[in-house]
C-alpha cells in the first residue's frame, strides 16, 4: 500500500492565503469608512446676533455635519462680537460696581460658543430643524478710568440651550437660532461677574 507525500504549503503561501480571506471584509470596511467620510463635511459663514442684555453681536460660524454618524447631528463653534448700547453699557457698568464703587470706562464683551446640534424628528426638505445645548466662553472687559479703581477683566463659561433650523439651498444655507444661555458674564454684580443669563436670537448664511 503506498502512502502519498504531505504537501507542505510554503509559509508565504499561507500567509497570501489568509490575507485573501480578509481582503474582502477589509475593503468593505475601508469602503464604509470612506462612505462615512464622505458625508462628513464642514461649512463656514457669517453671523450677527440681537442679545438681551448685550445688544447687536456679529462674528463667523463654523458648522461640522457629522456624516460617519448618519444621524444628522452637527457640531458648530461660533465667535460674536457684542456692541452693547449706551443704555446696557451702564448696565453692566453699574452691576460691575462693588459697595458703592463708580465705574466709568469701555466695556468689551465677546463669545466663543460650542454646540451640539441634534435633528428635530423626521425634518422637511430642504428645511433642517434642530436642538441643541453645549459650551459659552464669555469673556467681559471694562477698562475703568475713575482714578484709584482696578479695570475689570474675567472669562466665564456658561452652558447654552438653543433651537433651530437651517434652510438647505443649493448654494447657500440661510439659518436662525433661538438660544438661552446660563452663566455667562452678563450677570455681573456685587460680588462678581459671572452667573448671568440671557436670550439671544442668531441668524447668518452658511457657505
Amino acid at each position: 500500500m503506498s502512502t502519498r507525500p504531505v504537501r507542505r504549503i510554503p509559509a508565504h503561501a499561507q500567509a497570501r492565503s489568509r490575507v485573501g480571506r480578509w481582503a474582502p471584509a477589509m475593503a468593505l470596511a475601508l469602503s464604509a469608512g470612506v462612505h462615512g467620510q464622505a458625508h462628513a463635511q464642514i461649512d463656514f459663514g457669517v453671523q450677527v446676533a440681537s442679545a438681551q442684555k448685550t445688544g447687536f453681536g456679529i462674528g463667523p460660524r463654523a458648522v461640522l455635519g457629522l456624516g460617519a454618524l448618519d444621524g444628522g447631528f452637527q457640531i458648530s463653534a461660533d465667535f460674536l462680537l457684542f456692541f452693547p448700547d449706551s443704555q446696557q453699557l451702564q448696565d453692566i457698568i453699574d452691576d460691575a460696581a462693588i459697595a458703592g464703587e463708580v465705574l466709568n470706562g469701555d466695556v468689551d464683551y465677546w463669545e466663543a460658543n460650542f454646540n451640539l446640534h441634534v435633528p428635530v424628528g423626521l425634518p422637511l426638505v430642504p428645511l433642517k430643524p434642530y436642538v441643541g445645548g453645549g459650551l459659552n466662553i464669555a469673556k467681559t472687559k471694562i477698562q475703568n478710568s475713575t482714578q484709584g479703581l482696578l479695570d475689570v477683566d474675567r472669562r466665564d463659561t456658561g452652558l447654552n440651550l438653543l433651537a433651530g433650523a437651517q434652510l438647505n439651498l443649493p448654494v447657500l444655507t440661510p439659518f436662525i437660532e433661538f438660544r438661552y444661555t446660563l452663566g455667562n458674564g452678563t450677570g455681573v454684580t456685587a460680588k462678581g461677574l459671572g452667573g448671568g443669563t440671557q436670550w439671544l436670537v442668531v441668524w447668518g448664511i452658511l457657505f
